[in-house]
């Protein structure tokens, strides 16, 4: 059989043409599938629950300087007494 000869028709159920890279176009989709979904759950389980204790630390921070800042005000700028009725 010369070079340029084809080869015969696979038989039915025999597996497609692997493309030049050793990959079918399948199998690249299912690999990029299985890295999408482990990148996934790694922001669910890691990156997703850190983001939310430093929003939730971050709030609980700037409630407390509030407070101070309302006390601080107080004290600085007491309520006048009300004079007496003369």
């Amino acid at each position: 059989m010369s070079t340029r000869e084809k080869d015969p028709a696979p038989e039915v159920g025999s597996p497609r043409p692997r493309a030049r890279g050793g990959m079918t176009s399948l199998t690249r989709v299912r690999a990029e599938l299985l890295a999408t979904r482990r990148r996934l759950r790694g922001v669910e389980d890691r990156l997703i629950p850190r983001l939310e204790e430093t929003l939730r630390l971050t709030e609980l921070s700037l409630d407390e300087i509030e407070r101070e800042e309302g006390l601080r005000l107080r004290w600085a700028h007491p309520e006048r007494p009300t004079e007496p009725d003369s």
